[in-house]
């Protein structure tokens, strides 16, 4: 689920969010695999001179997920529009085949989100939830499958064509392997 921003117009440099999701259809993992602090589940896109950090409280059911974006370093850099975070959920409610399941992430209003600028005054800000779809996974369609339980074989037959020739004697031509018997049958007949 992505984290976007628009700034509209105001220089921020600090913001702090709360995020708090539907825990009935809903997971968080926590795991932070790299040791940066951050759950491996959340990836930022900031500018650099930003730094990021999350703390996770899944007994906070108003707000589990606080995020905290900010450049602590003069002269202050100010977050450009477009997408801060994404975090990944994993579904953990299994709708019936057909229907889909609208799982709630909002941002809490205790603690409400809190937006500073480069003048380190507050800003009056918004914030806006979304929502996760989860669909029923498809159902299994069966596929024919055409095995072989035997192999049908073919016994080559010599084949003998006869051409004329401009005297009008027949001549055998052999297509396949010569053939004794066929040979002087063709004899007889030339006799």
């Amino acid at each position: 689920m992505p984290v976007n921003f628009t700034g509209n117009g105001y220089s921020i440099t600090f913001i702090v969010l709360s995020v708090d999701f539907d825990q009935t259809c809903l997971a968080f993992d926590p795991t932070d695999g790299d040791q940066d602090g951050i759950p491996d589940v959340v990836t930022f896109n900031l500018p650099g001179a930003f730094t990021a950090s999350v703390t996770f409280d899944g007994g906070d059911t108003d707000g589990e997920l606080d995020l905290v974006i900010v450049d602590l370093f003069a002269p202050l850099a100010s977050l450009p529009d477009g997408t801060l975070a994404a975090i990944a959920f994993t579904a953990t409610c299994q709708p019936d085949p057909g229907a889909s399941i609208i799982a709630s992430v909002n941002f809490s209003n205790n603690p409400s989100a809190s937006f500073v600028n480069t003048d380190c005054q507050n800003v009056p800000g918004a914030t806006d939830g979304g929502s996760v779809l989860i669909t029923a996974p498809p159902t299994a369609t069966l596929t024919p499958t055409v095995t072989a339980t035997g192999m049908a074989t073919a016994t080559p037959t010599p084949t003998v064509t006869s051409t004329a020739t401009a005297t009008g004697t027949p001549t055998a031509t052999p297509t396949s392997t010569f053939n004794y018997r066929v040979y002087l049958a063709l004899l007889h007949q030339n006799r």
